[in-house]
């Protein structure tokens, strides 16, 4: 599978992070300023009242992941120098992601490195099924991937046949 699809996967989540909950100060004032224009009465509206459209595709992380993953697509289509921008952007969404898991540790080595690790299982089992149905729909080796107590596993494995060993890739 081509590692930049998952640079972009993480970018776009990176973004879509930005927009809807980041903290930020400066993109935290815009969203908040957009969503006074689009939703006036947000702050007065009852609790699980339906928001304007527009307000929603700023607040969810499923709408605007939508059109932030086009978007991401579309950069590394036509933007040169996209590859730059968004292994920057997958890199700051596994560090937060990282910091997050390890803000309970007192600073000591060991705790740190067992919740980095905890963090990249966690993150693995986003990532690999991605690839499995990806390998899957692209013709290179399939499989059945089921979830587990323990995180996403290969079942079973089918090796591609090999009609021509030019095309032979190392996996």
């Amino acid at each position: 599978m081509d590692d930049r699809l998952i640079v972009d996967m993480l970018a776009a989540a990176r973004l879509t992070r930005l927009i809807t909950t980041d903290s930020f100060p400066p993109v935290k004032i815009a969203r908040e300023g957009l969503l006074d224009v689009v939703d006036p009465d947000r702050k007065r509206r009852p609790k699980g009242a339906e928001p304007p459209a527009l307000a929603d595709l700023l607040e969810c992380n499923w709408c605007t992941g939508w059109y932030v993953s086009v978007g991401v697509l579309a950069a590394r289509r036509w933007l040169p120098g996209w590859g730059w921008i968004a292994r920057a952007l997958a890199t700051s969404m596994v560090v937060g992601f990282v910091a997050t898991r390890s803000e309970h540790t007192r600073g000591d080595l060991a705790d740190v490195a067992d919740a980095v690790d905890k963090a990249g299982k966690q993150l693995a089992q986003v990532v690999v099924p991605f690839q499995g149905i990806l390998r899957d729909l692209s013709g290179g080796p399939s499989g059945t991937w089921t979830e587990t107590p323990a995180g996403w596993q290969l079942r079973s494995y089918e090796k591609p046949e090999v009609t021509d060993l030019g095309n032979l890739k190392e996996s």
